[in-house]
């Protein structure tokens, strides 16, 4: 016997939004100021209408914001903001497909890890997700070592912390520059090597299929 959708809808215990109209590139520019606001507004309806005690969202990030580089800095900016906004008043389950992930380069998979590990952590403990975040940085070291050997890999990031002042801790807090000074070291071919295998083995970490 399935699940009385209908019935769901109908007493308010289920509210299904359009994602087009939702998101609506073309009117909100993808703005994340423009569509949290959005999303407390639904909240608040939902929670006062069906006087519920917990309200749980499950959504998936418009195509729109993995079609150029701008719209994926937006899209990191949106989860960023959107953990820092969230009180736990609710529960947030975030999806996105592997192709979608696919296309997101190292830097914005680190960021969305985090901000992701950050609204686990305030509704509960999550020990997976918040492995998977300390962990990057052994998983970045292992894709170097993977990719260069263990020498190269060990002379890389010796020169990422003595020439650039870029510890391991800085990997995860700032990515792009590790992304950046990774490419004038080694090369742009080699790098996008070495940073492929490092997304894959992340990738690893929390796809699920």
């Amino acid at each position: 016997m399935g699940l009385a959708v209908e019935d769901f809808i109908e007493n308010g215990i289920l509210t299904i939004i359009d994602a087009d109209s939702f998101y609506s590139p073309l009117q909100t520019k993808l703005d994340y100021k423009i569509l949290l606001t959005q999303w407390q507004k639904i909240v608040s309806s939902v929670s006062k209408n069906g006087k519920f005690k917990r309200v749980i969202l499950m959504g998936m990030p418009h195509q729109a914001f993995f079609e150029s580089k701008e719209n994926q800095k937006k899209l990191v900016e949106y989860e960023e903001e959107a953990a820092k906004c969230h009180d736990g008043s609710f529960q947030v389950f975030c999806c996105y497909t592997k192709e979608l992930i696919d296309k997101l380069p190292l830097s914005h998979l680190i960021r969305l890890v985090i901000a992701h590990q950050n609204i686990v952590s305030s509704n509960s403990n999550n020990d997976n997700q918040e492995a998977i975040v300390s962990r990057i940085v052994d998983i970045v070291e292992e894709g170097l070592t993977k990719a260069l050997g263990s020498e190269t890999s060990i002379l890389v990031l010796k020169t990422l912390r003595l020439i650039y002042k870029i510890d391991k801790g800085d990997i995860k807090s700032n990515p792009e520059l590790f992304e950046e000074k990774l490419k004038r070291i080694i090369g742009e071919e080699v790098a996008g090597l070495v940073l492929k295998i490092i997304a894959d083995r992340i990738k690893d970490e929390i796809v699920f299929y």
